[in-house]
């Protein structure tokens, strides 16, 4: 076993004292009613980002028995946590927590920011967002589509969002054009759409759901906008035209039914209304011409293999790039994204992009592999974050160990677009602040206050990262620290207890050789106690 200076230990207790200060945590108790509800004999639960979302592992008490379930966690300051109830010990069994008080962005989950104060969260009824018994205070809304660029469906029109769980609700023709319907509704924001006829959801150029926010004691509230469009006013559409779709398929194989055009614009819309593609020369590039008609702002994919075969709706041939980050689509509102095209209303073509891609085959790097080096540390798991995933700390691919203390994440199309990402050790995501702050060039996407984060430019290198740090890992080499030693290591950073002093002094227990007999000696007697000498 090495001895180590007494230096070291004080070094290492004060890097402890300060990891404890920077890692501040405050306690949040939360508190559920199922008074109403009634507490299933399984026992009530929390699962939530502060526990990794596993159910079962956080049960509630209610030790008075007055219908009230409580549990307290311990949390880090100044972060935001989100959470949901759950009647049982098992995913399924969790509560329904309305817009009002979910985070429509995130499966309307329950949310708190916690700062550096232990907080006691008010008991709220279990799949509500206010206490048993209480009525909430609601604002008369009313959303109104304009139907002027559009033929209206002989059974009407339809609202559907997070104010009515999506389920189509019938509009009222106001006779001019327009269709209203009025929700009483909780101050909170909410996405929706409109659709022309039960099923006909409409598609927006900008991309995914329609949205408003309002506030408590907010008078009458309204929203307009023109079905497909993204304005409050109608746009008379182009001209029909023929577009040819262009999309080259040579990196991947083909299925036996070949390429298919989905779309916006088909009849019926996407997988029903499919076109297919032909590959006239055997070059791998598939095209279809279609006439086009309608709003200027289509969205289209394509799909390996037919996506209708016999009349039932096949996704899994449908691309699943993410064409909003790579720059050449929008949101769908489903979480993933659409391929998007502004026609002019004359006869035109798409690029010939590669399949899953926003550019040519050509452009593409064919495999892009990611490596970081945790300079001999062990780990569990480490995986990467980024724009791509949220920043969620659990959606990133996972890495694979090396054996040599790197791991790495291999992408296999490589991306199309430039990324900004992280990595995640055993849960940890690295701070690169400090690095950008002191002019490090590993974090160049950084405000030099809160955040700094990596970023892989297209068409450059693998990179290869050392986790938390722009420099290389510093290397333990080991040997004798002390100056005054004949085997002294000016280049050792671990002291390995080999250190062979001089025997100049006369001072009886002078080990060292210093004159002096001191605390060096009494260690060094001690480091030595017990060993058998030739």
């Amino acid at each position: 076993m090495n001895f180590r200076p007494m230096k070291l230990f004080f070094s290492t207790l004060f890097s402890l004292v300060l990891c404890v200060s920077i890692s501040a945590q405050s306690s949040v108790t939360f508190q559920v009613d199922m008074s109403v509800e009634g507490a299933n004999p399984m026992g009530v639960f929390i699962a939530g980002s502060f526990q990794g979302w596993t159910p079962g592992a956080s049960q509630m008490l209610d030790p008075d028995g007055d219908g009230i379930f409580t549990y307290t966690a311990i949390v880090d300051t100044n972060t935001t946590i989100q959470w949901k109830y759950l009647n049982g010990a098992s995913w399924g069994m969790e509560e329904t927590v309305p817009p009002a008080c979910g985070n429509p962005l995130d499966n309307n989950n329950r949310s708190l920011d916690v700062g550096i104060l232990d907080v006691v969260i008010p008991p709220v009824c279990y799949g509500s967002c206010q206490a048993c018994g209480t009525i909430a205070i609601t604002t008369d809304v009313t959303l109104t589509v304009l139907t002027s660029n559009i033929t209206v469906a002989v059974d009407g029109m339809f609202l559907a969002g997070s104010l009515n769980g999506w389920t189509g609700e019938p509009m009222v023709d106001n006779g001019d054009g327009s269709w209203s319907i009025t929700k009483a509704l909780a101050a909170t924001s909410y996405d929706f759409k409109f659709q022309n006829g039960a099923n006909g959801w409409e598609e927006l150029a900008c991309g995914g759901n329609r949205s408003f926010t309002f506030l408590e004691n907010d008078p009458a509230f309204s929203v307009v906008g023109c079905f497909g469009q993204c304005s409050d006013v109608c746009v008379v559409d182009p001209t029909p035209a023929a577009i040819t779709f262009s999309v080259d398929a040579s990196q991947i194989t083909v299925d036996s039914t070949g390429i298919f055009l989905l779309g916006s614009f088909t009849t019926p819309a996407w997988q029903a209304g499919a076109i297919p593609m032909l590959d006239l020369n055997g070059d791998g590039i598939y095209t279809v011409t279609t006439m086009v008609s309608g709003p200027a702002d289509i969205q289209y994919k394509f799909n390996n293999g037919d996506p209708f075969p016999m009349g039932v709706a096949d996704y899994t041939g449908e691309e699943g790039a993410d064409f909003l980050g790579f720059g050449c689509g929008v949101d769908n509102g489903v979480g993933g994204s659409n391929r998007s095209f502004t026609r002019s209303g004359l006869d035109e073509s798409t690029p010939a992009v590669c399949f899953n891609s926003c550019v040519a085959c050509a452009l593409i790097q064919p495999v892009l592999v990611f490596t970081v080096d945790l300079c001999g540390a062990s780990a569990t798991e480490v995986r990467l974050t980024g724009a791509l995933w949220n920043w969620d700390l659990t959606l990133g691919p996972l890495a694979t160990d090396n054996g040599d203390g790197t791991w790495s994440v291999t992408f296999d199309p490589a991306p199309t677009a430039d990324m900004d990402y992280l990595w995640i050790v055993d849960g940890i995501q690295e701070d690169l602040l400090n690095e950008a702050i002191a002019g490090g060039t590993c974090a160049p996407i950084t405000d030099l206050t809160t955040y700094a984060r990596r970023s892989w430019v297209l068409g450059s290198a693998d990179p290869s990262d050392v986790f938390g740090q722009c420099g290389a890992c510093a290397g333990i080499v080991l040997g004798c620290m002390y100056s005054n030693a004949t085997n002294y290591n000016a280049s050792a950073n671990d002291d390995d207890g080999s250190c062979i002093f001089p025997v100049t002094s006369t001072c009886l227990g002078d080990v060292d050789g210093d004159n002096l007999a001191g605390t060096s000696d009494l260690l060094m007697l001690l480091a030595g106690f017990g060993s058998i000498c030739p």
